[in-house]
């Protein structure tokens, strides 16, 4: 991403959403409740033209038609590939919740225009906890952190700030009053850190950000770590160190939820797109593809096949473990690291 300028894959990610949720087909493959919300964001953080009411011109089950049979052509599977996506993380999310004791934090990467956070904070996430004498609920809330670099996060800090929505950010002196947007009776939180990752390693900024009053992250914890749509913008050498930066700032029992490309198995393929000598498989118009990115500054440079998952992971971040993997629907491919217990 070009310095001092706003993620541009990051607002055409949030548009597809609203683009392949025009029809009911598109919708019932998204998260509930995923279109609406991601429409209100877009408008207001003003990257939506016009009054919300014009929402209807972008989303609708002709603009949906159309937009799936141009990407369709261009790129294959990408829409199916956004919705499997979208709706996998967060199921691996709320199964985490579940299956692992006192995990109470999720750590967003490059959260971009993403409403994961946002959708969940009005959630009860209580635990029941059976003894031999009675059945009780924990009411811990949950912590979501989204961390993204200084130029996307401050677009996104405007249209929160519209929406109503009560959060801590390293630009918050003080926590702010409480939210009517924000009814939920558990105590959920979103906390924003903003920082460029090119010149800042994440173990560091997040250690530094646990020392502020106002936040309650916890790096010994059990955490979710969500890596959406982020993996194939990175060398492998920034792949490699992202997870030993994550392994040095979350607790035993942590897990990421990540998504990937494979590579593109053509040889003769022109490689001076990218650097890397991997190319993404990105359809048949992937050298296309690949050169537009390059142009806006966020070209792809990382792929790796789902043979190779386990092995890259046991060789560069041992600590980890791929718990499961999901995948191919249409240029996605999914996977669940855990932590290994201390």
């Amino acid at each position: 991403m070009k310095e001092h300028r706003a993620s541009l894959t990051s607002f055409i990610v949030a548009f597809l959403v609203v683009l392949f949720g025009g029809n009911d087909q598109g919708r019932s493959k998204l998260p509930p409740g995923l279109v609406k919300l991601q429409i209100e964001l877009l408008y207001a953080c003003g990257l939506l033209w016009g009054p919300e009411s014009w929402s209807v011109l972008i989303c609708n089950p002709l603009t949906a038609y159309l937009a799936g049979l141009i990407l369709g052509f261009v790129v294959p599977g990408m829409m199916e590939g956004l919705a499997y996506r979208k709706t996998f993380i967060e199921r691996q999310v709320l199964l985490a919740f579940n299956d692992v004791p006192d995990c109470r934090q999720v750590l967003i990467v490059a959260a971009g225009y993403d409403t994961l956070a946002l959708r969940m904070l009005p959630r009860d996430f209580g635990r029941s906890k059976t003894t031999k004498k009675h059945t009780a609920t924990t009411q811990k809330g949950v912590i979501f952190l989204e961390v993204d670099h200084p130029a996307t996060a401050r677009v996104k800090k405007r249209g929160l700030d519209a929406l109503g929505y009560e959060y801590h950010s390293t630009e918050n002196a003080a926590p702010p009053p409480p939210s009517p947007r924000q009814n939920q009776p558990y105590p959920n939180r979103l906390e924003t850190l903003a920082v460029d990752l090119t010149t800042t390693r994440l173990c560091d900024a997040l250690l530094e950000y646990t020392q502020q009053p106002h936040s309650d992250f916890d790096p010994t914890q059990p955490t979710i770590v969500i890596l959406e749509g982020l993996l194939f913008y990175l060398t492998e050498a920034q792949v490699i160190a992202l997870l030993q930066a994550i392994t040095k700032c979350v607790g035993p029992q942590s897990r990421i939820v990540c998504d990937y490309f494979a590579p593109k198995e053509e040889e003769e393929e022109d490689q001076r797109v990218q650097s890397p000598a991997v190319i993404p498989r990105m359809g048949r118009f992937t050298r296309g593809v690949l050169r537009l990115l390059h142009v806006i500054g966020e070209p792809m440079l990382w792929a790796i096949r789902p043979s190779e998952l386990s092995h890259f992971v046991q060789q560069h971040a041992s600590e980890w473990t791929v718990k499961e993997m999901g995948g191919p629907v249409g240029l996605e491919h999914m996977a669940v690291l855990e932590k290994k217990a201390a």
